[in-house]
């Protein structure tokens, strides 16, 4: 079985859309409220992706609708057509299949080639509560069958970005399973770092 984009018969419009940083302070509720009223502001702040993809470690985050799928399918075909390695992965179809089940032929041998350089690859999972939709425990199932995958090794080369509905995320929990399978090589800096759509 291969991945195929979930919106591949609609073609992608750039909205140049905006992040936040998550404020731990703020009540799932009103993140949820500001990250869909944020459309109507007109103001252009916040954080790019650009701004995103130079950090190695990313929670992105926003409800239902917001096109968090669309967007990672947009940046693995933008980046993969720039010459980098990008991957897309949908959690919910790794909860029982193996990563190599999950892509045709073409895209496991990109992930092979990858393997055997030297080079960063991005990787965007999709998305946290699609795998906990049975049980909190597959989320962490299939964050560890990723790791299995991609090897010990190969996981300091990878920049991961994970996607979930603010309802979904758990700062404390989630977030240290997420730090303990995906460490940072040391010379960067211990932390993820967690958005939410702001546009």
């Amino acid at each position: 079985m291969s991945v195929q984009p979930q919106h591949s018969e609609r073609p992608f419009i750039e909205l140049d859309r905006r992040f936040r940083k998550l404020d731990l302070k703020e009540k799932t509720e009103e993140s949820a409220f500001e990250s869909y009223t944020a459309i109507f502001s007109g103001i252009k702040s916040g954080f790019s992706w650009d701004d995103l993809l130079k950090e190695s470690r990313v929670v992105i985050l926003g409800e239902a609708g917001s096109g968090k799928s669309w967007e990672l399918e947009e940046r693995v075909k933008l980046l993969s057509n720039q010459g980098v390695f990008a991957f897309f992965i949908r959690l919910d179809q790794l909860v029982e299949q193996e990563l190599r089940t999950l892509w045709d032929a073409a895209e496991q041998q990109r992930f092979n080639k990858w393997k055997r350089s030297d080079d960063f690859a991005y990787f965007f999972l999709d998305s946290v509560d699609e795998a906990k939709f049975r049980k909190i425990s597959d989320f962490h199932t299939t964050l560890q069958r990723f790791r299995n995958e991609v090897g010990s090794d190969s996981i300091l080369r990878s920049k991961i970005f994970l996607s979930s509905r603010i309802s979904e995320w758990q700062p404390s929990s989630d977030e240290f399973e997420f730090q303990r399978l995906f460490p940072l090589a040391p010379i960067e800096k211990p932390a993820v770092s967690e958005f939410v759509t702001s546009k």
